[in-house]
């Protein structure tokens, strides 16, 4: 399937994943736990849910939530990744050992990104 709508797909993208609104919209509609950290303030964060035998599960998820560290994305991620799988899918096969598929990923990686 090719998109036609860039532009209107990238605004639904934007305001489902920035919005308070639409992600409290999903939230009580779908139950798409908010990635937005105001959001962990709405009072439907702390209401009983019964599949959990009425523990306040949502509240527990947002305070775990707040503990992950933040990742650093990069737009390289996907070209490290792909090296890698690589490296480690040779090793697996035995067609290169652990250090030559090292350095031969690291260094693709550094001329890849360059």
């Amino acid at each position: 399937m090719v998109a036609t709508h860039f532009s209107g797909a990238w605004e639904l993208v934007k305001y489902l994943t920035t919005s308070p609104d639409a992600q409290l919209i999903t939230f009580k509609t779908i139950d798409a736990f908010p990635s937005l950290k105001t959001v962990f303030d709405d009072p439907m964060i702390d209401e009983p849910v019964a599949y959990f035998g009425n523990q306040k599960a949502r509240r527990l998820f947002a305070d775990i939530a707040l503990r992950i560290p933040e990742n650093m994305v990069s737009e390289y991620d996907v070209i490290a990744r792909d090296i890698w799988t690589t490296a480690v899918s040779n090793v697996i096969i035995g067609v290169a050992s652990i250090d030559e598929a090292y350095a031969k990923a690291k260094q693709q990686i550094e001329n890849r990104i360059r």
